[in-house]
């Protein structure tokens, strides 16, 4: 295993300022700043107060004791194309230990093969739709368990258009663009493919030179999804780590002070997450989550995982066959499922 220390598990900060830094905030603010904040959050002094108290006294589910293990989805999907399942971009498995603030994330590659259901992992979403329709992330979510023997006590469904709203709201983000690349087939997102066939309005052309830029939200969607570059910056594994730059780099305008000394923007984001996440975790969990770490606010740790892939890695767990013997498909299989579960339990618990 080779952890990243300064890898930001975003779901914990996304929890953390949005809850966490709004409380503080808040529960000092003025009777100015309050009327503002509950107008923009749409909620009421008394009910925000009774949302905190209720949090305070809530204890956040925990399969493994000492542990809760959160599942992040995050979906690429459009209403432009029609009724297509949305695939699953970003899948991750994220631990927060309750007894040290110690926080990790394991990625799991979207092209992991699933021998129970003959598909990739990145489509479980999507044919949850078909297994579980009135609770779409259960399907996923049990598979998953399953494949990983992970201990998963929320799941969260994250979407690309959920991304651009909170980078619009926090005001843009900053990036520092390592290498510039062109990508002249970006599928345009306000075109409906299933009734435009001409690839000159179904795609554009958009342009990233290298050095820094102030981003707004549909820029940054851009910057993450284009996928047709042409050079190394068009592969998943750049692509990946784009991904992880604007979520970092949205992260960072999450834990600004100033955001939250707005009432209009704090009010906000306090909105959406209950709008967007609170069937996923429900707020009162995430303040009991937060009030758990207390304790460790100074000494909190974060840790980062991949899989280590053979040959590359000899100690690899999954490997990429031929595609002579996947029917042409690019996935990734599990070497042993015992080694591969022994892993994540190793690098989510100890």
């Amino acid at each position: 295993m080779m952890p990243n220390l300064k890898a930001i598990s975003w779901t914990f900060f996304f929890l953390g300022a949005l809850v966490a830094t709004t409380l503080v905030v808040v529960m000092t603010a003025s009777s100015w700043y309050w009327q503002q904040f509950s107008v923009a959050a749409q909620t009421p002094r008394a009910e925000f107060f009774a949302l905190v108290k209720e949090g305070w006294n809530t204890k956040p589910k925990s399969n493994l004791p000492g542990y809760t293990t959160i599942l992040l989805l995050g979906i690429d999907s459009l209403n432009t194309r029609g009724d297509i399942p949305p695939l699953t971009d970003t899948i991750a498995l994220i631990s927060v230990d309750h007894n040290s603030g110690r926080i990790k994330m394991l990625s799991l590659p979207r092209d992991i093969w699933s021998n129970k259901y003959q598909t990739r992992i990145n489509a479980l979403y999507a044919y949850s739709f078909l297994h579980t329709p009135n609770n779409p992330t259960l399907f996923p979510t049990e598979s998953l368990v399953e494949l990983t023997g992970a201990n998963i006590d929320y799941t969260f469904v994250l979407s690309m258009d959920q991304v651009e709203q909170l980078i619009d709201q926090v005001g843009g983000i900053e990036i520092e663009i390592k290498t510039g690349f062109v990508d002249h087939e970006f599928p345009r997102t306000d075109v409906y493919v299933t009734q435009e066939l001409d690839p000159e309005k179904l795609y554009e052309t958009v342009i990233f030179e290298a050095g820094a830029e102030h981003m707004s939200g549909s820029r940054a969607l851009k910057y993450i999804r284009s996928r047709h570059s042409g050079d190394d910056e068009g592969t998943d594994l750049a692509r990946g780590q784009r991904q992880q730059q604007v979520i970092q780099a949205l992260i960072s305008q999450l834990m600004n002070k100033k955001i939250f000394l707005n009432p209009r923007i704090a009010g906000q984001l306090f909105q959406t997450y209950r709008q967007n996440f609170d069937q996923s975790m429900p707020i009162v969990d995430s303040i009991g989550l937060m009030k758990n770490l207390i304790p460790y606010r100074d000494q909190i740790e974060l840790v980062n995982f991949s899989l280590p892939v053979y040959p590359q890695d000899e100690a690899g767990i999954i490997y990429h066959p031929p595609t002579s013997q996947t029917n042409g498909q690019w996935v990734y299989n599990v070497k042993n499922v015992e080694d591969f579960q022994k892993y994540i339990m190793s690098a989510l618990y100890e």
